[in-house]
């Protein structure tokens, strides 16, 4: 029904399409989690989750770009359902689990459960957040590595540490933080925009480090201990820029 009733309804005006998609969610199982996602027109997007099943709560930090191509069917049907007949102006965030920014920046909720079931499952064709099986690009972009793929974890009396990773040479990026919950956690969940870079950590005690690369028509290649810290650290310090997740350490 959702797709039907996105399907009558014509594309509105350049200024009036979707920027973005804002969903908020909550889950009740065992101790449930919340969070909020973030989908953008060029193909990035940003996820911050905090829950636990028993134990300590954790946190999680998602970043990443997909090519615009592959959203853009998604944001045609977002713009169909981005009707001023459709949508309501959102006074604040409280209350709405849908949110819909237009490229004038204005921010809109649904006006009733049934445009906001059709801004979900128009959601649905987004083509995935978690990008650690991205492949290479069909047709090499340059003559240097075409993809690097990076894993790490530390651990020192502050906690651990961990990024997964991967950067490829078509301008695809994704960044996965998982770590325990913050103490400020709510407050973060109410801000969208992706986290100001913290203190620099104390050095790590122990740690793993794993970094593949694919060269121009080859396979993954595991770099050896000290080519791969190299790597991270070079990731880590000029990705840091383009989103807080990909920071390392």
């Amino acid at each position: 029904m959702a797709a039907v009733a996105l399907a009558a309804m014509a594309p509105p005006a350049r200024a009036q399409s979707v920027s973005a998609l804002e969903l908020r969610f909550q889950t009740h199982v065992g101790e449930g989690a919340r969070g909020i996602r973030r989908f953008h027109r060029d193909g990035c997007y940003e996820r911050e989750s905090e829950g636990g099943s028993g134990g300590p709560r954790v946190r999680d930090s998602e970043a990443g770009c997909h090519e615009a191509t592959a959203v853009a069917s998604m944001f045609e049907r977002l713009d169909r359902a981005a009707v001023a007949s459709a949508l309501v102006p959102a006074k604040g965030d409280a209350g709405h689990d849908v949110i819909v920014v237009r490229r004038d920046g204005t921010r809109w909720a649904p006006a009733d459960d049934k445009v906001a079931a059709a801004l979900k499952s128009a959601a649905d064709a987004h083509p995935g957040e978690n990008q650690w099986y991205m492949e290479a690009p069909a047709a090499a972009v340059g003559t240097g590595p075409q993809l690097v793929v990076l894993q790490a974890r530390s651990s020192s009396s502050r906690g651990s540490r961990n990024l997964q990773a991967a950067l490829s040479a078509d301008g695809r990026w994704w960044c996965l933080r998982p770590g325990p919950a913050r103490k400020d956690a709510a407050a973060l969940l109410q801000r969208i925009a992706p986290r100001p870079p913290g203190p620099a950590a104390e050095s790590a005690s122990s740690g793993e480090i794993t970094v593949q690369i694919v060269p121009p028509g080859g396979s993954r290649t595991t770099l050896p201990a000290p080519a791969a810290a190299a790597a991270l650290a070079r990731f880590g310090r000029e990705m840091r820029a383009t989103s807080p997740t990909c920071a390392w350490p």
